[in-house]
């Protein structure tokens, strides 16, 4: 991340802490001061929530080895993108946000290419990692190519349950709900409020199969704040 994200993430997470609500406003302003992309606002939005909401999200997230012997339901695109733009080494930004939970900048791109193969292999050896009971895949069909993207699923992680659903958030949720024993790996912030428990599989798959980084944005505001303390108190 550049310099300048760094320090509008800060300014933004700072404001939205002191309970200022009019966030697109705050973007439109930290827009202008920092000379943001649209691609970084929206980044921004995305990935910076507040306190409250980051903390309430973070409690549900639970370790790996818990999902053993668990019902598994993966929000497919949403898991996808991330790795998606961590493998193909864009220009998108990929980071683990406020709430403990993985994002890319690639706003929900879903047009197909030839490395999404490659995409839902590695997503398959994690889901193969976590040893879950049962893994349901469940695929907005609103988005363009979705029969498409099924049939390559099916193929390549035949094990598992395919759909697909033209209100995949609402199914995701109702589909959490029908036992204790579920977990749901999605980081839409509507399905991340209203399900018990979260995994990162896109962070799993990320560092463990791809053996890649990830920024992590509460280090870096960590670090920002530390130096604004300094600046004001001087050396």
């Amino acid at each position: 991340m550049r310099r300048e994200l760094e320090a509008a993430a800060y300014d933004y997470y700072t404001l939205l802490a002191r309970g200022h609500r009019h966030r697109d406003r705050i973007l439109a302003l930290l827009a202008a001061t920092y000379k943001l992309t649209a691609e970084e606002k929206a980044f921004l939005k995305r990935c910076i929530h507040p306190p409250t909401e980051s903390k309430e999200t973070l409690r549900k997230i639970i370790e790996p080895r818990e999902a053993a012997g668990k019902t598994l339901i993966i929000d497919l695109p949403n898991q996808a993108s991330p790795i998606k733009a961590t493998l193909m080494e864009t220009h998108h930004l990929v980071a683990r946000c406020t709430d403990g939970l993985t994002r890319d900048s690639a706003l929900g791109a879903t047009k197909p290419t030839p490395r999404d193969t490659t995409v839902y292999r590695i997503l398959a050896e994690a889901i193969k990692r976590l040893n879950p009971h049962k893994t349901i895949i469940v695929i907005d069909s609103a988005i363009p190519h979705s029969g498409q993207t099924a049939a390559k699923i099916r193929q390549l992680i035949p094990w598992a349950i395919t759909a697909t659903s033209k209100k995949a958030d609402t199914t995701i949720i109702l589909r959490s709900r029908r036992g204790k024993n579920t977990v749901v790996a999605s980081s839409d912030t509507v399905i991340a409020r209203r399900v018990e428990k979260l995994l990162d599989l896109a962070a799993l798959a990320i560092t463990t199969i791809m053996r890649k980084e990830i920024t992590d944005l509460r280090k870096i505001l960590s670090s920002q704040h530390r130096e604004w303390c300094q600046e004001q108190l001087g050396p």
